[in-house]
């Protein structure tokens, strides 16, 4: 059974996190098998040897995959190759330090950092290039905002009004030479309803 799901910046590839703990990619144009892997984490104090791939997220460039399961863990892949159905993945690090199991993953604009929360509502930070933890950075652009507990989506509980929890946030691309002026701030929740808010939702 299918956990989560992301395009690459190209749309060339899909990749899906299952249930058992399997990360499958496909070639999204002929849905050919591409990579098959499990998160490797031995070595990290990350639990167990395998869990549901609970969260995918392509950094901008297409370069680099992490995949988040509900053992704790982060498993960034290198993405290598010409492109199109020819690209290989292969383990880089992995980031351990959640105390709950991953729910969203959101890479900065210049895929140098990676961001995460966790079922604990955590947010964490992390280096892109060797999976080791950071200090937040205000300079930082983030530009999908598909993070939950973060500066940029902190009233997002707020704004969607009710006692459902939510699950899942997106935020609008910015118009050019605009900045952030008319984003909107997608909320989905637990019960399937959907609202929308400006952008960014900081904290009352």
């Amino acid at each position: 059974a299918g956990r989560s799901a992301v395009f690459s910046p190209d749309g060339h590839h899909l990749a899906l996190g299952l249930a058992d703990g399997n990360l499958v990619v496909l070639h999204s144009p002929t849905l050919r098998t591409i990579a098959d892997r499990k998160i490797d984490g031995g070595g990290t104090g990350g639990g167990a040897p395998s869990a549901a791939v609970t969260a995918l997220a392509y950094s901008p460039d297409g370069r680099r995959l992490a995949a988040g399961d509900a053992a704790r863990r982060i498993a960034i892949f290198a993405v290598r190759g010409p492109g199109g159905g020819e690209r290989t993945y292969r383990q880089l690090a992995v980031c351990a330090g959640h105390t709950g199991a991953v729910t969203h993953l959101g890479w900065s604009a210049d895929g140098a950092r990676l961001r995460s929360n966790c079922d604990a509502l955590e947010l964490r930070f992390w280096s892109g290039r060797d999976a080791k933890a950071v200090e937040p950075n205000a300079a930082t652009e983030w530009p999908t905002a598909a993070t939950l507990y973060s500066p940029q989506t902190a009233g997002a509980h707020d704004a969607h009004g009710g006692d459902a929890r939510v699950r899942a946030v997106g935020a609008s691309h910015a118009k050019e030479g605009v900045g952030d002026g008319g984003r909107l701030l997608a909320i989905g929740d637990e019960y399937q309803a959907l609202s929308l808010c400006a952008f960014p939702a900081p904290s009352a």
